[in-house]
């Protein structure tokens, strides 16, 4: 910077000149403090923060929006799923036996082949009078070891009814009787037992089941409670 000389010998120039060149270093001084630096900085990086944030924003509400269809597309699969289902299963039960377990469960018979060799026995004059023989073969043939289920309550949506069945006394039965029994309530064949037809839909809710014996004397004690699922018919109505 050119100054001219005339200038200089003016001492109020002079002062003036000083105090400038004073506040131009104490500037300059301030811009290189670690505090100026460091605010400088924190100044520049505010819109990048700033932008940081907006897309930290836009980015959450983004996932929210794709949650939410995730949410709304699994709801419909679902009703669409169910819908099928609720079709299926009125098609598969729209006819079947209102008195299915007083037909097919209830009429059952266990431990047949003792049954039939106790008959023989007490048949004969010496055992006639055995207490032990009369009391089994009662026990086999006058309905106590035999399927009855108690009413416990009901329920009912606008398309399903759903009664609750209980086992009003334990059985008595054999393996290959137990697989009988199972094949009537699920509705599935199993080895040589396949399901009678009309059948409603059931679900065993309750079974319990406790081994007897050992080997070729081995049988089960079961007691069970069940679940009736029939569709409603347009027109029935609730009592």
């Amino acid at each position: 910077m050119n100054i001219p000389f005339n200038f200089l010998l003016n001492k109020k120039n002079i002062k003036t000149f000083w105090n400038w060149q004073k506040k131009q270093l104490q500037f300059k001084l301030l811009l290189q403090t670690p505090l100026f630096i460091l605010l400088f900085f924190i100044l520049l990086s505010l819109p990048l923060f700033w932008g940081i944030f907006f897309f930290k924003e836009k980015f959450e509400k983004l996932k929210q929006d794709q949650s939410h269809l995730k949410t709304l597309e699994y709801r419909a699969k679902r009703y669409r799923q169910n819908l099928k289902n609720r079709t299926l299963f009125f098609k598969a039960y729209e006819t079947t036996d209102p008195n299915f377990l007083n037909h097919h469960l209830e009429g059952l018979h266990f431990l047949q082949k003792e049954m039939n060799a106790l008959k023989i026995i007490y048949n004969h004059p010496t055992f006639h009078f055995c207490p032990e023989i009369k009391n089994r073969l009662s026990y086999l043939t006058k309905g106590q070891n035999q399927l009855s289920f108690l009413e416990l309550k009901r329920q009912r949506s606008d398309f399903i009814e759903e009664i609750f069945y209980k086992q009003k006394n334990p059985i008595e039965l054999k393996g290959k009787e137990l697989q009988n029994l199972l094949s009537i309530i699920e509705g599935i064949p199993i080895n040589t037992f396949t399901p009678p037809p009309l059948r409603p839909h059931f679900t065993i809710y309750r079974f319990d089941l406790k081994k007897k014996g050992l080997l070729e004397k081995e049988s089960y004690f079961l007691e069970m409670e069940l679940i009736k699922r029939e569709p409603i018919k347009k027109g029935s109505s609730c009592l």
